[in-house]
């Protein structure tokens, strides 16, 4: 699956600030150290609380997906309060896509 495939996919759900590809899967704070799609929002919603299409799929293409909840305040410019959190915490925050098939 293409990376604009997944963007559609992805962005059209609510919440979502940001995804990645390049990071890992984290289960109860735990690194699985398995490759997955993480998706950024900025509040976790109970799958009860949403509609069918309003869901992030557990696998997009291969990959499953990691949704985590960022505060709008993990996002003020300048002196940033990611600024301050220790790098493999930024690598998580700093989302993006890159430019290359999955």
């Amino acid at each position: 699956m293409n990376l604009e495939k997944i963007d559609k996919i992805i962005r059209s759900k609510p919440n979502v600030l940001s995804w990645r590809f390049d990071l890992t899967k984290k289960v109860k704070g735990k690194d699985t150290g398995q490759p997955c799609i993480t998706v950024f929002v900025t509040r976790k919603v109970k799958a009860s609380k949403l509609k069918p299409n309003e869901l992030i799929p557990p696998r997009i293409g291969d990959l499953p997906t990691d949704v985590i909840e960022l505060s709008s305040s993990d996002f003020e410019i300048g002196e940033t309060k990611v600024g301050k959190l220790p790098p493999h915490v930024q690598r998580r925050i700093a989302g993006g896509v890159r430019d290359e098939a999955l």
